[in-house]
């Protein structure tokens, strides 16, 4: 998807559209990692995300789904609570032209069932936040996930011809060096997001290790 543009009386308007629908709506800019406080006066921005300082900014819904250009959708436990999370990129246009990325993160809490106890996982006991299996920065399969996923595809269509590619970012360490650790994440994000979406059924893809990326599919696929 392409970002919105919004004005700041058009972003009003959408987070009271949006509080009418969700329990907690909050504006959070991924890069200054800080929530944005907006009213048809203006806007400012309010106390620092809980996850400053860490790695963990960049691999946090809120980083992701900024700079994938892609809404990002969440169902996790909470302990004992079920929460819903949607984050929606936009640009806010202010009255002096610049651009500020921005996140409208919305948020619905309800008991978990017990049904859900028992079978879903509790958000605070995923060591990644990608959870078992996923990259945590990109979201695609992480090395083990991958390896799971082709050896139970290879054993359960014997008679398929696969293809295994294998890819990763020229000079990616000169992009790291000249403009830091975010902008090379949100080079590996686009990245991922482009591979992801040229997938068909019985393909997978994984970001292996750094810049290293592996797509598996069949050949009927090519």
């Amino acid at each position: 998807m392409n970002y919105k543009e919004l004005s700041l009386d058009e972003a009003v308007r959408w987070v009271r559209k949006e509080k009418r629908k969700w329990q907690t709506v909050r504006l959070i800019n991924p890069d200054e990692k800080r929530e944005i406080l907006i009213s048809p006066e203006g806007f400012r921005y309010g106390d620092f995300c809980q996850r400053k300082g860490g790695n963990g900014c960049d691999a946090c819904q809120n980083f992701c789904a900024c700079h994938m250009e892609e809404k990002v959708h969440a169902r996790i436990r909470q302990g004992n609570r079920m929460v819903q999370i949607r984050t929606t990129p936009f640009r806010l246009i202010t009255e002096s032209g610049v651009q500020v990325p921005v996140v409208m993160k919305c948020m619905y809490s309800r008991p978990a069932t017990g049904q859900e106890m028992n079978r879903v996982q509790s958000f605070s006991s995923h060591r990644h936040a990608g959870g078992p299996g996923r990259d945590s920065l990109t979201g695609l399969l992480n090395k083990r996930g991958f390896c799971r996923r082709v050896r139970k595809e290879l054993m359960k269509n014997r008679q398929e011809n696969y293809v295994m590619i294998t890819l990763n970012i020229h000079n990616f360490r000169l992009i790291r060096e000249l403009y830091g650790e975010g902008k090379a994440n949100r080079v590996l994000m686009i990245l991922a997001g482009r591979i992801r979406e040229g997938l068909s059924e019985h393909s997978y893809a994984a970001r292996i290790y750094g810049d290293e990326f592996a797509i598996f599919l069949p050949c009927r696929g090519l």
